[in-house]
């Protein structure tokens, strides 16, 4: 949702500080549902990856580390969310940041539900599965190599690979992935760094000595209207359940359709040249040889 130009909703209500794939989208609908009625929630997707502006702040923050860029970091975090009454996902890796700049903010940190009965994964190792299945895509080598013309996959590209140096300089994340076709960006993407992580969280608000809501979306709505002040609603009133797996399916399939556009209307563009002008590439040659030849030529001199 657009940011709100009201200056008495500019004070950030609520934090939500969970990982992606933790039903973060359900939870933005649900907080500016007329029953929590916290508008507008600043959700990255949907929100800021088309903006220019939006994603250099993002990138700008990740980049901004250490204790001498603390104030710049802020700043262009403050920027970034203003005029917004809930944050939700984008910012997890500098949540302590977040904190500090939003001090009566209510902290809920999202976590993904129990696996169904039968299922033999636990919470974690489904999480991690889940994140490998859908954000893994913008770490990989031949998603890069496909989706490299559009200007949206190459800031979700640079976005997983700043976040996981933010966790690596917090200790979250000691392993770096190796070998030329591993995935960049996606180290965090295991068991062990959602239990790490959601440990972290946890001792940064317990210091601050702040509230946090332990929630997933199993829990439905009682537990966010009780942490929120909020009436609980009908039973029969339903939560909102967004963006499952299929759906990022989907936008994985948009990116790489729109990765071979561009290759196309490349090869259609060399094939014009081809047979409007056969002597294009001939004489491009040539114009290369020559200039070749020609500091060759001076580099023998100069001896």
């Amino acid at each position: 949702m657009d940011p709100t130009t009201d200056t008495s909703k500019l004070d950030m209500k609520v934090l939500v500080l969970g990982l992606p794939r933790c039903a973060t989208t359900s939870l933005a609908a649900a907080l500016e549902s007329n029953i929590l009625s916290i508008k507008p929630t600043l959700l990255h997707a949907p929100d800021t990856s088309g903006d220019k502006t939006k994603n250099r702040l993002v990138l700008d923050a990740l980049h901004l580390q250490g204790e001498n860029n603390l104030a710049l970091r802020r700043t262009r975090l403050t920027e970034y969310c203003s005029g917004y009454a809930a944050c939700t996902e984008p910012l997890n890796a500098l949540a302590d940041d977040l904190m500090d700049l939003y001090p009566t903010a209510k902290l809920i940190l999202n976590i993904r539900p129990p696996p169904r009965s039968g299922e033999p994964a636990d919470t974690a190792t489904d999480w991690a599965r889940s994140c490998r299945e859908t954000i893994g895509f913008f770490g990989s080598f031949w998603a890069l190599m496909i989706c490299f013309p559009l200007q949206q996959y190459c800031f979700w590209w640079h976005r997983c690979r700043l976040q996981t140096d933010v966790w690596r300089r917090k200790g979250l994340l000691p392993r770096k992935a190796s070998g030329l076709f591993a995935s960049k960006g996606c180290e965090w993407m295991t068991a062990e760094f959602y239990d790490w992580y959601l440990e972290w969280v946890e001792i940064e608000a317990r210091e601050r000595g702040r509230d946090i809501l332990l929630w997933h979306a199993g829990m439905g709505w009682e537990p966010l209207c009780g942490f929120l002040g909020r009436d609980v609603p009908l039973k029969s009133t339903a939560f909102p359940w967004l963006n499952d797996r299929a759906a990022s399916g989907m936008r994985q399939y948009d990116y790489v359709l729109g990765g071979l556009f561009w290759y196309a209307v490349f090869v259609i563009m060399v094939g014009y040249c081809l047979w409007s002008h056969p002597m294009f590439f001939y004489d491009l040659r040539q114009t290369v040889s020559r200039l070749w030849d020609q500091d060759t030529g001076c580099k023998m001199d100069d001896r």
